[in-house]
């Protein structure tokens, strides 16, 4: 059994499709997509049988799952599905980044990396006869959700890299991911802004997992989430199934098929040529030993949970508290120009300057005070030794 959200855009097709045996694909080859200053960052790329430079072929890119710990462009991973989207029909790259747990960078350098591998399949796309509308990404575990959480980091500008290519593939297809190990704030961000204001328009996601994944209730809150945000997030959940079961049969044919159908109704894969699904029988004792490490992995997942936050909202500029007025100061009408306010700190000053007495500065009365002022400044200034007037000083002062 398994659970499905569909989107909301895609009309399936509810019959099943018929799969027939593949043809051997083209040997592959291995390329560097990125120079980093710690070490160059690989792809290998596997072309269909019958390729040619001249096609326009969609593409579709593996990140290999593994929290970060090691390489995965030399890895054996994805390697079934890779062979069966190669005999459909697709250009293949499985594609390594830097690893967080042993290189050290940050989340966001994880997904810059991720980003290049996108970016340059698009640079490439004509000498590698693929069509740059039509790629789509996939990862697991530590890898292609990383991009899908930070949809809306535009701030992620790789040094010397041409940013007018779209980073973003056409469709995100993530196994299992774990939500918890990125910068907390990554996720709630793609969460929180997905509807208010989106910088990118969001790719369609599909998010694997098994109902006994230890990440599996945080995912289900995450698609809930995703979901009353607006954004194009469905789920596939494997009954019974443990962290990695897209890996081994039956999994791995439930989630193929899927793809191949989500891939068909987004366009980005044709319906020819077909191909047989994949089959892979787990080592033995497989499950088991997932099963002893979840422990471990929910009571930390548990932990980060307790501590997420929700993102702070903006508070509005607030104004400092106006100043009490003197008492002896008349009050300034709220509003006021500044031209008031000058006439009424004026008075308060130089009450002798409210020639009727009643108690407001005018600007007639203001200008006869400073000429009268003026005049008794020069003429004290025109006897030798004679002291100056006190308001006389404080009026030019």
């Amino acid at each position: 059994m398994k659970t499905i959200v569909p989107f909301r855009f895609a009309i399936l097709a509810a019959t099943q499709l018929p799969f027939f045996a593949a043809s051997p694909t083209v040997a592959p080859e291995r390329v560097t997509y990125k120079r980093n200053a710690d070490r160059d960052l690989l792809m290998t790329i596997t072309k269909p049988p019958d390729w040619t430079a001249a096609d326009r072929r969609p593409a579709i890119i593996f990140f290999y799952n593994g929290g970060w710990k090691e390489p995965g462009a030399t890895k054996p991973q994805f390697e079934e599905q890779t062979r069966y989207f190669a005999a459909r029909g697709m250009v293949v790259g499985q594609a390594d980044y830097r690893e967080k747990s042993r290189e050290g960078p940050t989340s966001s350098k994880c997904v810059e990396d991720i980003f290049s591998g996108v970016r340059w399949l698009r640079r490439h796309a004509a000498e590698l006869g693929v069509d740059p509308k039509r790629i789509a990404a996939v990862g697991g575990s530590g890898s292609i959700h990383l991009p899908a959480a930070a949809l809306q980091a535009d701030e992620i500008r790789p040094p010397g890299e041409d940013v007018s290519i779209d980073p973003l593939p056409g469709a995100m297809f993530l196994f299992n991911p774990d939500p918890d190990v990125l910068d907390p704030a990554m996720m709630r961000k793609l969460v929180a802004g997905g509807a208010a204001k989106p910088v990118r328009t969001v790719p369609p996601m599909v998010i694997y997992y098994g109902s006994r994944d230890a990440v599996a209730p945080f995912l289900d809150e995450f698609v809930a989430q995703a979901g009353q945000a607006g954004l194009p997030v469905e789920k596939f959940v494997g009954a019974g199934g443990v962290h990695g079961f897209f890996k081994f049969t039956p999994g791995l044919e439930q989630t193929v098929e899927h793809m191949d159908r989500r891939l068909c109704a987004l366009g980005l894969l044709d319906n020819e040529p077909k191909a047989e699904l994949p089959h892979k029988a787990a080592p033995p004792g497989y499950e088991e030993r997932i099963l002893a490490t979840q422990q471990q992995w929910l009571e930390r997942h548990k932990q980060l949970a307790t501590e997420r936050r929700p993102v702070p909202e903006a508070k509005p500029a607030q104004k400092p508290p106006a100043k009490p007025e003197p008492a002896d100061k008349p009050a300034v009408v709220k509003g006021a120009t500044d031209a008031a306010s000058r006439l009424a700190g004026m008075l308060a000053r130089f009450p002798e300057a409210d020639a009727n007495k009643d108690g407001v500065l005018t600007m007639e009365e203001a200008q006869a005070f400073r000429n009268k002022s003026k005049k008794v400044v020069r003429a004290a200034s025109n006897e030798p030794g004679a002291a100056k007037p006190a308001a006389a000083v404080a009026a030019v002062s």
